[in-house]
C-alpha cells in the first residue's frame, strides 16, 4: 500500500469473462498502468474490481490526477454500470495536494463559535433582482442578530447591476458574518477576491471552477473556502458520496456545504452523510474539512442531526435556510429559538454521555 494509490470501483451490470478480458487487454497495452488488479465476484454481474496505482506515474498535479484516477472507465462498456467507491492515498500523496489552507478549526475560531456547530443562515430569497444593498445587509444582520455565527449567499448568486460582486465584497469586508458566493470564470479575479483578509469566509463552487483551479486558488488564499455540492448529484452517479467529499478536502476547501440524510430535500441517507462527514474530518496529515450540514433542517430533526456529531466530537456546522426566512416568526426569532433549541439539545446529550 505505501507505493501505491488504491481505487475501488464497482461494476454492476457487467459481464465476468469480458471484464477479465479487458482489463488483460488494458493492463498487456499498458493503457491501464495499475500494479495488480483484484476482481471480486458480488453477484452474477456485479463486481468489485481494486487498482492499484504506483505513485511514479503521477506527475504531482491535480489534472493528471484526476485524469489517471477517474477519466474514462465509466464510460468503457465492459465495467457496466461503473461507480468509484473508495480512494485510499499513502502518506505521501498529501504532501503533493496539502488539503485546505485554514481548516476547520480556524473557520470555527474566525467566526466565534466557541464549540461547533457553527451556525450559518441562508440568505433568502436566493436572488433578488431588484433588491439593493441595504435589503441584503438587513437580511444578514437578522439571523446574526438572533445568535448565528454568519449569513451566507446562495450559491448562485452572481454580479448583478442592482447587486454587483463588488458591492457584495465591500458589504462582506465591513461584515465579516457575511459569506458572499463568487461566481468568476477568470480564475486571475478569483484569486484577487482571496487576497481580501477582511472577508470572513467565501463560499465558491468547485465542482464548477474544477478541482485544478480549486487547488491553485488554496495555495495563495488569504481566506477560508466555503465549498458548495453543486454537482453532487450529477457526480453521484459515478463517485460514491464519500469520494466525492475527500476529494473536496484533498484539493482545499476548509469548509463544505454537505447533504443532511434523510430529509425532504437531498437525496441521501443518513449512513451516506455521515460518511463524507467521516472522510472530511479523519485524523490525516492534512487539516480537517469543516461539515456544514445542509438542506432540510427543522426544529424537529435538529436533535438528531447534532447527536452523532456530539456523540464524535468532530467539527461541524449546521446551515438553515428555509427554516430561518420562511416560518411565522421573524428572522431573528427563528435564529433565537434555533440557538436555544441547540443549546437545550447540548446539555441533554451530555447529561446522558
Amino acid at each position: 500500500m505505501a507505493n501505491n494509490i488504491e481505487l475501488t470501483v464497482l461494476a454492476e451490470g457487467a459481464d465476468e469473462k469480458a471484464l477479465h478480458k479487458f482489463i488483460d487487454d488494458l493492463q498487456r497495452l499498458k493503457d491501464l498502468p495499475s500494479s495488480k488488479i483484484d476482481v471480486d465476484k458480488v453477484s452474477a454481474s456485479t463486481f468489485r474490481v481494486l487498482l492499484r496505482f504506483p505513485l511514479n506515474i503521477f506527475d504531482r498535479s491535480v489534472s493528471q490526477f484526476m485524469a489517471m484516477l477517474f477519466g474514462e472507465i465509466p464510460f468503457m462498456r465492459a465495467f457496466g454500470k461503473a461507480r468509484f467507491e473508495d480512494l485510499t492515498l499513502p502518506a505521501e500523496v498529501y504532501t503533493w495536494f496539502h488539503g485546505p489552507a485554514f481548516g476547520a478549526a480556524s473557520v470555527l475560531e474566525r467566526f466565534g463559535a466557541a464549540e461547533p456547530p457553527l451556525l450559518v443562515a441562508i440568505i433568502k430569497p436566493s436572488l433578488d433582482l431588484e433588491g439593493s444593498v441595504g435589503d441584503l445587509e438587513q437580511r444578514m444582520r437578522q439571523p446574526v442578530s438572533g445568535g448565528f455565527h454568519a449569513a451566507k449567499d446562495d450559491e448562485m448568486q452572481g454580479d448583478f447591476a442592482n447587486l454587483s460582486l463588488q458591492t457584495r465584497l465591500e458589504l462582506a469586508s465591513r461584515n465579516s458574518c457575511y459569506i458572499p458566493a463568487v461566481n468568476l470564470d477568470d480564475i486571475s479575479a478569483f484569486h484577487k477576491v482571496l487576497q481580501q483578509e477582511k472577508l470572513g469566509m467565501v463560499l465558491m463552487n468547485p465542482t464548477i471552477v474544477g478541482f485544478p483551479a480549486l487547488h491553485e486558488l488554496r495555495k495563495h488564499t488569504k481566506v477560508p473556502m466555503l465549498g458548495h455540492l453543486s454537482m453532487h448529484g450529477i457526480y453521484a452517479t459515478s463517485f460514491s458520496h464519500r469520494m466525492y467529499g475527500q476529494l473536496h478536502r484533498l484539493f482545499g476547501c476548509d469548509a463544505f456545504i454537505s447533504p443532511i440524510g434523510e430529509t425532504h430535500y437531498y437525496r441521501a441517507t443518513k449512513a451516506e452523510e455521515l460518511e463524507i462527514a467521516k472522510v472530511l474530518t479523519d485524523e490525516l496529515p492534512i487539516a480537517k474539512t469543516l461539515p456544514m450540514l445542509t438542506g432540510g433542517g427543522s426544529m424537529s430533526n435538529l436533535a438528531s442531526i447534532m447527536a452523532p456529531y456530539e456523540a464524535a466530537k468532530v467539527p461541524y456546522g449546521i446551515v438553515l435556510g428555509g427554516l430561518i426566512f420562511n416560518s411565522d416568526k421573524p428572522p431573528q426569532a427563528m435564529a433565537q429559538a434555533v440557538v436555544q433549541k441547540i443549546a437545550e439539545t447540548k446539555k441533554e446529550l451530555r447529561s446522558k454521555a
